[in-house]
Formats: structure tokens, sequence, C-alpha cells
């Protein structure tokens, strides 16, 4: 006998989830649904070919605590950090991420950022086909290293060791380094004679050593450091010379001071491409590092 197929009934859709009821303990509930599932809801894509997922513990929540706690959570930045299981860390990003927005000079982020552009656009129109890796696309990095310094500053940095592949690195070494534009552009004209005796290498390997001044005037010494060799393999680079200056910072006669607030004097930041980041194994290993007591740094600031 021929095997037929039986028809299942269709099985009923589940009633629409309500919103707890008001009040502290029913608010909490919908903030914590958000921060654990808000991130498949947030809108990544600006151009809008990939539609943000609808997560069934989010469906039917409503009311005025949902509305206010879907603009954190559903924006244009999403967050996926309650599997943490240290409760310090995943209450440190909540309050930052929850505590009021703060006031942007608007106006400052536009400049950066037109002056980041032009300054690729200057370098392709002049020198038409010549390999420099450029910022375009992704020129909001200039601004947020602004943000990163500024507050850095606040918070008693002194200086920054930064670590990059090729990608941008011209545009960081004028804007972030404080590199006058005239060096990089000697680049491109051969004009240094050390280019000749063995001595020099290519624009986009070398690093750059310059002074950053904060919006509240405060100096911070930054030094990018040189990569001659591809991606990742500068960072473990960048983060030892990081511990070297904490500790240099930090020697007290007889005994070296590693107290958070002698570590926080050197800020490393570390940019990453995105399949680099994940796939090669040289920053994997250096991240194995980040907590032992030798090794550390206190933290570092990860741009992927």
């Amino acid at each position: 006998m021929a095997n037929r197929t039986a028809l299942i009934p269709e099985r009923p859709a589940k009633p629409a989830k309500k919103s707890p009821s008001p009040g502290a303990a029913g608010r909490e509930l919908i903030f914590d649904a958000f921060r654990r599932w808000g991130y498949l809801e947030a809108n990544l894509d600006p151009l809008g070919l990939f539609k943000p997922l609808k997560h069934p513990d989010l469906e039917g929540l409503t009311g005025e605590a949902a509305e206010e706690v879907r603009r954190i959570y559903c924006c244009t930045v999403g967050a996926d950090f309650m599997h943490l299981q240290e409760p310090e860390r995943r209450s440190w990003i909540i309050e930052r991420f929850e505590a009021p927005a703060r006031e942007v000079d608007q106006r400052k982020i536009l400049e950066r950022l037109i002056r980041a552009d032009l300054f690729e656009q200057v370098l392709q129109a002049r020198y038409v086909g010549t390999k420099r890796f450029s910022l375009e696309g992704v020129t909001a990095l200039i601004p947020l290293l602004d943000s990163i310094l500024d507050t850095a500053g606040e918070l008693g940095a002194e200086s920054s060791i930064i670590a990059m592949s090729h990608r941008g690195r011209l545009n960081v070494m004028v804007h972030a380094a404080c590199k006058t534009p005239h060096e990089v552009v000697a680049g491109f004209e051969d004009v240094d004679p050390r280019s000749v005796l063995g001595a020099g290498d290519v624009k986009y390997h070398v690093g750059a050593t310059g002074t950053y001044v904060t919006t509240s005037g405060k100096e911070i010494s930054i030094h990018l450091v040189s990569n001659p060799s591809h991606l990742e393999a500068v960072d473990p680079v960048a983060i030892g010379r990081s511990r070297a200056k904490q500790t240099r910072h930090g020697l007290r006669g007889g005994y070296i001071d590693r107290s958070p607030e002698t570590l926080n004097k050197i800020l490393p930041i570390v940019m990453h491409g995105d399949a680099a980041f994940a796939g090669q194994g040289i920053w994997a290993e250096t991240l194995n590092f980040a907590d032992l007591r030798a090794y550390t740094v206190g933290g570092t600031i990860h741009i992927i």
C-alpha cells in the first residue's frame, strides 16, 4: 500500500505576549527582555537591505516603558551582552547604555568628517592609481577617535599607543597623531632621501608620533606604531609597549605601582579588520594574555 501523508491540523498561533503590569517590577521585566534580545531588532543596515529580526519575547510589549527601552536597544546600535557571566560587567554596560545621552558637538563632528573625506579626495585626485589604502567609507573613525581621546584625557590619560593595519593609516596620522599633511604628501613625492639609502618604507607602513589636544585643552601623547607586516601582527607589539610605558610610570623605588590610576595613564587602542579579528590567530593569542598579571595593561579599546 502506498504511503499516505497525513494532514496534521495547523497549530493555533500563540497569543501575543501581554506587557507586564505597570510598576517597578513590570518595568524591570520589560527592560530585562530588551537587554537580552533587543539587539536582534536593532536597525543595523543603513541601506535597508536587511530587515531587523523579530523575537517572540519582545512581541506584544507595549507601553511607555517598552517605547523607552526600545529607543535604547533597538535603534541603530545593538548590544549583545547578557550572556556575560560576571554581573559587574553586565551592570557596567547597562549603566552606560541606559544613561542619558551626552550632548555632542555636531558641528565639530561634521567638520572632522569633512576634513577626513577631503584629505582622501585630494590624495585620490593628485596621485591617481597610487596605492594608499584610504579611509573612504569609514571616515567616522576620526570623530570616534576624537571622542575616545577626549574622554581618556578627562580620566587622566597622558599617552595613547595606537595599533592598526594599512586601511586609513594616513588619515589617522594626520587627524589623530597630528602629523602635518605635507609630511604625508612627501611620501607620495619620493623626496625623502632615506628612501634610497635603505632606511625607508612605504608610507602606509610607517608610524607616527605627535600630540593630540583634547576639547578641554589637555595634551595627550600619541604614538601610532609602525606596522611593516600585515593586519594583526602589530597588535601584541602595541600591547607590549603599553605595558612597558605603564611600568615606567609606576616605578616607585623598590616596587612598581600597578594601580588603576597608574595603568590609566597609558591608553592602548587597537583597530582591526573584521575578518582579521576573527581569523588571525595572533590576536587570539594576545587576548589569552589579557588578564594575566605579568601581561595585563588594565584594558584595551578595540575598534573593528
